[in-house]
């Protein structure tokens, strides 16, 4: 099972509707993700030596500007190198691929007390449970992405990847994300109902509607009001019939959260 931690001024909106936000690389809440450090090599025609040959070429056609052709071939190598840094050639990739999918951040853990405050504002909101064998899990929506789900990992050091696969560039954090267990769902954007609002980040809102039979359990926080928990426990019944439904409280003894059954 994995889970999506969600605001309690979402809740009544899910019920009805089962959308949840694919979230573009701009837009998510770490800046590490739209700063990749990426090393392709560098195409024949952009290498230092074959410059040289080709200014070499120039000049010899055309002698009398040999002066101009320095200062043309030493702009170029100045662009092949900017081209070459990493951090520069990760932003290209990401600019591009970030116009193509989304990404659904869920965790394989609903216990996490720092999840429950920093993602369910702060024990008020709710977290769906969602069944990863179910199909809604086996298609991004483009082959180039398949398979659409992936774990995160978690590293001290910055990596340069050598290829811009998603899972080189775009499923590595750093270890004080380890606490969230993530994965990560892609999906294309064509695929997802685009909304007329931005976000804070003024990225486009993308939400895809998640199948019935994908949403398992939900959980309360354990913040949320006595009155609210029976007004969605009710919603969620005549919308959801066969999805459980628990409510959080914490424990007595550590600290920790416990789940009853509503």
């Amino acid at each position: 099972m994995l889970y999506k931690y969600l605001g309690g001024q979402r809740i009544e909106k899910f019920i009805k509707e089962r959308q949840l936000r694919f979230t573009q690389l701009q837009a998510l809440n770490d800046p590490f993700e739209s700063s990749v450090l990426l090393q392709m090599e560098v195409e024949d025609v952009v290498k230092a030596e074959t410059l040289e040959e080709m200014k070499a070429k120039r000049k010899q056609q055309f002698p009398a500007k040999s002066a101009q052709i320095d200062t043309q071939f030493e702009r170029m190598q100045q662009a092949s190198d900017y081209l070459s840094l990493p951090h520069v050639q990760g932003e290209m990739v990401t600019n591009y691929l970030s116009s193509l999918f989304g990404i659904l951040s869920l965790s394989r853990n609903h216990r996490n007390m720092l999840m429950w405050s920093h993602y369910a504002d702060s024990h008020t909101g709710f977290v769906v449970a969602l069944d990863e064998n179910h199909s809604f899990f086996s298609d991004s929506g483009r082959e180039e992405f398949n398979p659409p789900l992936k774990r995160v990992t978690y590293r001290h050091n910055r990596k340069i990847s050598e290829l811009p696969t998603l899972d080189s560039l775009y499923c590595e954090k750093s270890l004080d994300w380890a606490y969230e267990e993530e994965e990560r769902l892609f999906k294309d954007l064509e695929i997802c109902e685009k909304q007329k609002s931005t976000c804070a980040f003024d990225c486009s809102i993308y939400l895809h509607e998640v199948p019935l039979e994908c949403i398992k359990e939900i959980y309360f926080g354990a913040n949320m009001k006595e009155e609210q928990c029976f007004e969605y426990r009710k919603l969620i019944s005549e919308s959801m019939p066969n999805v459980s439904v628990y409510r959080a409280s914490i424990s007595p003894e550590e600290y920790s959260l416990n789940f009853t059954e509503l």
